[in-house]
């Protein structure tokens, strides 16, 4: 009999009408390794721009999709909650208002098993938000050393031990002890 484990994604929300759906369907496009399920947290501190009616709709056609209530209101709040009802092996946390590619999940998996990383994660690949002057110019700040500094997931940096990672897939065992070693993707 195969050994199944859980990877709990844990998407922490607040008024993010305009990017949950396509966020919540990269991740349900997710390829997902042998012996891998899903559960899904879309953890929403109060969200009153209609994020919430989309979530819903998500639920009922996906039974590993959960609405979850943060009163706190604050991702790190969201992310406390999250894991403490999380079940998996694994805990995935993503952004709500990015969309990630369908071998996101499995990369994770395959390099925390690898490299025996506590956290793993890719790159971030920041698309300007408009048209305007204004949302090209944040769109080239955060992807440039000059306006991030060392932070090698915006910039593009390669696979390797690294200070930070977006997106991150942690060993749930990570949780019980004070420090952690992190790894990058690609």
């Amino acid at each position: 009999m195969m050994h199944v484990e859980i990877v709990s994604i844990l998407v922490p929300c607040l008024n993010e009408k305009k990017y949950i759906y396509k966020c919540l369907c990269s991740v349900l496009d997710f390829e997902i390794p042998d012996g891998i399920q899903l559960e899904v947290f879309v953890l929403d501190g109060g969200s009153t721009d209609g994020t919430r009616e989309i979530v819903a709709k998500f639920t009922t056609n996906d039974s590993r999709i959960r609405l979850i209530d943060n009163p706190g209101r604050i991702q790190s709040c969201a992310l406390n909650i999250g894991i403490i009802k999380s079940k998996g092996n694994w805990v995935m946390r993503l952004d709500a208002h990015t969309h990630y590619p369908s071998n996101y999940l499995m990369l994770c998996y395959k390099t925390a098993l690898n490299t025996g990383a506590d956290n793993v994660g890719g790159i971030c690949i920041t698309y300007p938000g408009g048209e305007q002057y204004e949302a090209q110019l944040v769109q080239a700040l955060t992807t440039h050393i000059f306006g991030v500094g060392n932070s090698g997931f915006r910039t593009g940096a390669k696979a390797g031990p690294r200070d930070t990672v977006p997106f991150g897939f942690f060993s749930a065992k990570a949780f019980l002890r004070k420090s952690f070693s992190l790894t990058s993707v690609w």
